[in-house]
């Protein structure tokens, strides 16, 4: 049994890699430049948070909980370029949940690796608890990589699931992650109306009221 699910999990890397490497050789692939701001992300969810911005609309409203060095940020930015999306990057910047920064101030590197999109970003740094009062529009993308524990992811969705527009898109890094697993079929599987990505580390669907 082991050993099938050896397979089986290959089998699903190769898809995964070939259509990244399809969408490379296409040219819907992600743009190179994110690669060289260092992320928790692997290939494929980085090409997912790109192509899923896509989907946001016209000057539409992309908040992410998580924000690190600015990877997801760069890929979010780059996604819905066509579309003039702000993006809202909520952190503290201090990396309180990346074992290998704890507690170093990633601000000023985050800000030069999203410069190219720095007119579209919103910096909301302090804990996410706390600055959702500043989300004054209907959010089109809420993507969720913050606080891993039980107690934190819930009270993320708690506070900003009620804030989404009509047919936004969620997306949830670490989903495998016992607590964030927990927290998305409580909270968020019950309002989904289409998965649009189940990768082993991330998800993402679109919900409805």
């Amino acid at each position: 049994m082991i050993e099938e699910q050896g397979w089986a999990r290959r089998w699903v890397m190769a898809r995964m890699f070939g259509r990244h490497y399809l969408e490379k050789l296409t040219g819907h692939g992600y743009p190179r430049a994110a690669d060289r701001i260092p992320a928790l992300l692997t290939t494929h969810e980085k090409q997912t948070l790109y192509r899923l911005a896509g989907l946001t609309p016209e000057r539409g409203c992309i908040v992410e909980i998580g924000s690190f060095k600015g990877a997801s940020a760069y890929l979010l930015a780059a996604g819905s370029a066509g579309q003039s999306a702000a993006i809202h990057c909520i952190d503290t910047f201090m990396a309180e949940n990346v074992v290998s920064s704890l507690g170093a101030d990633t601000f000023a590197e985050f800000s030069h690796n999203v410069a190219p999109f720095y007119e579209r970003i919103v910096v909301q740094r302090g804990w996410s608890t706390e600055v959702v009062g500043e989300i004054k529009q209907p959010i089109d993308l809420l993507f969720v990589d913050g606080d891993h524990s039980y107690e934190g992811v819930s009270a993320d969705l708690r506070l900003y699931l009620p804030k989404l527009a009509a047919d936004a898109v969620v997306m949830m890094h670490d989903s495998a992650h016992p607590p964030v697993a927990q927290a998305i079929r409580e909270q968020v599987l019950p309002r989904e109306t289409e998965r649009l990505a189940k990768l082993p580390n991330l998800y993402a669907g679109r919900m409805g009221r």
